[in-house]
């Protein structure tokens, strides 16, 4: 028999019950809340120190290659050989490619720092081509002078700045502040990275257009573009909705970010560490850059990133673009990629994408070149075959590649054959040589920079 009072033994003992499990649950949870919170904060920081680190040292890294670009010009002023001008040619050539990849590796917009990458690029591949000209007897001219003088102190004033730039962040203690306000300045934008960099920018005022047989130069970068030209023009509108796919994300989420003007106008977005910009002819994704922490755990193979790379550009609406090559470091891979007409890789038309190795995710695209240079070419049959260029390779190579590819000239895109190779130490090395008259026009050597 169950009386009253064993009924309300019951209910009390219920309710202790109820309010003890009620309290340890609670107790849990807010441990828990504080662990998480704990990681948050130790993974905030670990990121803020990666941002920290990665500018520091790109900066760092950037002053010093522009020295040597600089001392190697100013010698390059009293070369008096071809052999003495094509070794110095090197030296810059070498010194800009750092250097540009240390500039890529600012977490900045492509547009940003663009005359600043323009001059890296020019001035190496200006150096190259008088190189490669002296090789074949060519003697410096006053105008070569001239030019190699301007280039020269570029390099120095820019050596100086970037030098200037890195003091200043340590000193002004910017670095302590948020990621955002680091970057982008939240926090006023006198204080920002992102505003900082861009006093390099000052320095490429009086920089005078350069016209030579290589990649970057002003005849075509000036042309128009026939892909644009023939594209109907969309709206702001339209191209938010085309970021947004891309991005995966709501179109709420990107923030008008103004115009980008020149050979390619576009509506640029910006949003939560990520920028965009959208040709306004065709709808275009020309540019696209994401600032997130990144693990050097991949998780991805190279095949696994070009896999991505490739379904992306397909959403871009580059169906035609092909796969060249693929470099990894720091946990990023970039993949290269170039249209291809005829059985010709076409390397004005060039497109890279960045892939995250820790879970795929596209950080980055550049597309400018390809909407620049993109056209119909109707190459003529090549005038030789594989087998004789093969004989003009170093017998310190052994072949593995070869194919049919364009290097640009004073006139046009020049057919040539491109040999890739594995050097005596098992290093990747690519030579290109002309199809008419088989000269050795380029040598590539391609480090192994997975990490």
């Amino acid at each position: 028999m169950i009386t009253m009072k064993s009924i309300t033994f019951s209910k009390h003992y219920g309710t202790k019950k109820i309010l003890l499990l009620t309290a340890v649950f609670t107790a849990a949870l807010i441990v828990l809340l504080g662990v998480w919170g704990v990681l948050q904060y130790r993974d905030a920081n670990r990121y803020k120190a990666q941002v920290r680190y990665t500018c520091e040292s790109a900066l760092y890294d950037l002053s010093a290659h522009l020295q040597s670009m600089d001392e190697a010009l100013k010698k390059s002023l009293y070369a008096g050989t071809a052999y003495g001008l094509e070794t110095l040619s090197a030296q810059v050539y070498e010194a800009g490619g750092y250097a540009r990849s240390c500039l890529a590796q600012l977490p900045v917009g492509y547009t940003t720092l663009e005359n600043t990458e323009l001059y890296l690029a020019q001035a190496s591949e200006y150096m190259l081509a008088l190189g490669r000209k002296a090789s074949q007897g060519y003697s410096l001219t006053e105008q070569d002078r001239t030019a190699m003088q301007k280039l020269s102190e570029i390099a120095e004033l820019l050596s100086v700045q970037v030098g200037q730039l890195r003091d200043q962040m340590n000193d002004t203690g910017i670095w302590e502040l948020e990621n955002d306000d680091i970057l982008y300045g939240s926090q006023g934008q006198n204080a920002s990275f992102y505003t900082s960099i861009q006093k390099l920018e000052q320095a490429m005022t009086d920089y005078d257009s350069m016209t030579y047989d290589g990649l970057y130069s002003d005849h075509y970068r000036t042309r128009t573009s026939e892909l644009l030209q023939s594209a109907q023009e969309i709206t702001r509108q339209q191209a938010r909705q085309k970021a947004a796919a891309l991005l995966n994300k709501d179109a709420a989420a990107l923030t008008d970010d103004g115009d980008a003007f020149g050979v390619i106008e576009a509506y640029r977005f910006i949003g939560d560490g990520f920028s965009i910009a959208i040709s306004k002819r065709g709808g275009y994704a020309v540019s696209l850059l994401k600032n997130r922490s990144v693990t050097t755990e991949s998780r991805l193979s190279e095949g696994g990133a070009r896999q991505k790379a490739e379904a992306f550009l397909t959403r871009c609406g580059f169906e035609d673009a092909k796969f060249s090559h693929a470099s990894t470091a720091d946990g990023i891979c970039v993949v290269q990629f170039y249209s291809e007409q005829d059985g010709v890789l076409v390397y004005a038309d060039a497109i890279e994408v960045a892939v995250a190795m820790d879970d795929g995710e596209i950080l980055g695209l550049e597309s400018s070149d390809y909407l620049l240079n993109h056209r119909q070419h109707g190459f003529s049959a090549a005038k030789h075959t594989a087998y004789d260029v093969a004989k003009k390779l170093s017998s310190l190579l052994t072949l593995r590649n070869a194919r049919l590819t364009t290097l640009p000239n004073s006139a046009s895109e020049e057919l040539c054959w491109e040999m890739t190779c594995e050097g005596s130490n098992g290093e990747t090395v690519t030579v290109y040589f002309t199809d008419d008259g088989l000269l050795e026009k380029r040598i590539v050597i391609q480090q192994d920079t997975r990490s």
